[in-house]
């Protein structure tokens, strides 16, 4: 897995595209002055600043990949500041060790706790009672690595949560989109999960999958949201653990395969804060099948007369993500279920 290190603090940093990790050569990518909000620097001027940051080949790696990872981005000063934030919101493995009967069933605020899965049981919604937390969902260095990728500067934060857990290899589309996204950057959507803590192998990391395995396989287009060990053991075969000390990130695309795994450790923690949209559920899908297209796109789903649907092979794949939709006034046909009667 390719990391890029803004700096680890003794100097010597590591840009391993080959597996290999040499000096720091770039002093840019040493940590700089965070932004402080209302302290005499615009965002945007501080935008600006952390944009320096950002290499070439790092948005190469996003490109080729469908990910990549800037280690340390987040300055000592940064963390001191989150790790109180989170402790606001979240007891350590030693804290739950010691008083189980207070924290055993934590639940946090999100209504969408993983029932059943105590890994993903605590979960925490932006906007956070922690000024640091806050000022980390919008982090200047992570828009500018948005809005260089996306090659726009209209973009919006829509969510973030501190929370994962064992899963399966998936893209996230499926949460944040009601179609399937485009290669095009037209209509990006662009996830981010910082680790908060170091990522050992043992503590959950997240597993990725570089595109180079999956395009070519076309994933996004087989009618599957998950694609689990049993049915796609090929896929594990190549996947990659992000270990990470903290204050590093992943960027990676809607179109990349990923997954949250187990914690394995006796005791330990990995706090997360992640960058998404809201997730859709099955009642949202029972209702554009069986909705009008002018009904559809109301709730943000593209109108049979726009754009998305003229990129080559869109149509199928939304009709294999929906197989009881009637996919002709979008150019193609009727429900799968009803063809294959």
């Amino acid at each position: 897995m390719t990391t890029s290190h803004l700096t680890n603090g003794n100097g010597n940093g590591n840009v391993n595209g080959n597996g290999h990790g040499h000096a720091a050569k770039d002093s840019s990518r040493y940590w700089i002055k965070p932004y402080v909000p209302n302290q005499g620097e615009s965002f945007e001027d501080a935008k600006a600043r952390f944009a320096t940051l950002i290499r070439d080949e790092d948005v190469a790696h996003w490109h080729e990949h469908g990910y990549v990872i800037i280690e340390r981005f987040l300055s000592p000063e940064e963390m001191e500041g989150i790790n109180e934030g989170v402790h606001q919101h979240m007891p350590t493995s030693d804290e739950i060790a010691r008083r189980e009967l207070v924290f055993g069933g934590l639940m946090g605020t999100s209504s969408r706790n993983m029932k059943g899965s105590s890994a993903a049981a605590v979960r925490y919604d932006f906007p956070y009672d922690s000024d640091a937390l806050n000022n980390l969902a919008m982090h200047p260095f992570l828009l500018a690595f948005a809005e260089r990728l996306a090659e726009t500067d209209d973009l919006a934060l829509s969510l973030g949560h501190l929370g994962e857990y064992d899963q399966a290899l998936h893209s996230d589309y499926s949460n944040n989109s009601l179609v399937i996204p485009q290669e095009s950057k037209r209509w990006i959507d662009i996830p981010m999960i910082v680790y908060l803590t170091d990522v050992t192998p043992d503590l959950g990391p997240t597993y990725v999958v570089s595109q180079t395995h999956t395009e070519p396989r076309k994933l996004m287009e087989d009618g599957f949201r998950h694609h689990t060990r049993q049915d796609f053991p090929e896929l594990y075969d190549v996947e990659v653990p992000a270990l990470v000390p903290a204050g590093s990130v992943i960027i990676y695309s809607m179109r990349t395969f990923h997954r949250g795994s187990a914690m394995t450790a006796d005791r330990g923690h990995r706090f997360v804060q992640f960058t998404g949209y809201h997730t859709a559920n099955p009642e949202m899908d029972r209702f554009l099948v069986n909705a009008d297209p002018r009904q559809r796109q109301i709730v943000g789903f593209p109108g049979v007369e726009h754009d998305y649907w003229k990129e080559r092979g869109v149509v199928e794949a939304v009709g294999k993500r929906y197989p009881q939709m009637d996919m002709r006034p979008y150019g193609g046909g009727p429900p799968l279920a009803s063809r294959a009667d």
